[in-house]
């Protein structure tokens, strides 16, 4: 018994030390409620006829997944999240996307939007490709996270033609050495 205690707890020491900090978003895999426009947690980018449903068909993991419908505008609109991240370090974005049932198959990105003290944005691509509504399509990125003067970090999903619903779950954010 000690033997296997042992090797527990170097495995759990060993991932701690590669995931630095531990899970940084706020209900990751959508199991608990959504709150638009809470700033607490996931949240509509875009105007507030976008709408954030739980869904248990199609998931990923979990009971629930997160349907993103109703966009009127832009390709921007979509989920977000605002995160709290250190420069110097770098980050493993990880999730899985699918458009919503019947969805023709198109484009879409997962970017992170830093906002600047100065109001400007700079935003960096972790994943872009095409997207269908027949699997999830899974993205595991790695990125350096290097700017000083950022106000606010985002992560945002979005960037899907024709206003097309999508399907998110089993997000991740951690710190890596």
């Amino acid at each position: 018994m000690k033997k296997q205690t042992y090797l527990s707890l170097m495995v759990l020491m060993a991932s701690s030390v590669y995931c630095g900090a531990g899970e940084l978003l706020k209900n990751p895999s959508f199991e608990s409620d959504i709150s638009k426009y809470d700033k607490s947690g996931w949240d509509s980018r875009g105007p507030r006829e976008i709408t954030l449903t739980k869904v248990s068909e199609p998931v990923m993991d979990g009971k629930y997944a997160l349907l993103v419908d109703g966009r009127t505008g832009p390709q921007w609109e979509g989920v977000k999240q605002v995160v709290k991240l250190k420069p110097g370090k770098a980050y493993r974005l990880a999730g899985a996307v699918r458009l919503g049932e019947g969805e023709k198959s198109g484009k879409g990105a997962v970017q992170l939007i830093k906002t600047l003290k100065d109001g400007t944005n700079i935003y960096q691509d972790i994943f872009r490709g095409t997207i269908t509504a027949d699997a999830y399509t899974n993205f595991s990125e790695i990125f350096s996270y290097d700017e000083k003067d950022v106000k606010v970090t985002t992560i945002s999903v979005h960037g899907f033609e024709d206003r097309r619903s999508f399907i998110v779950d089993n997000f991740s954010l951690t710190e890596v050495e």
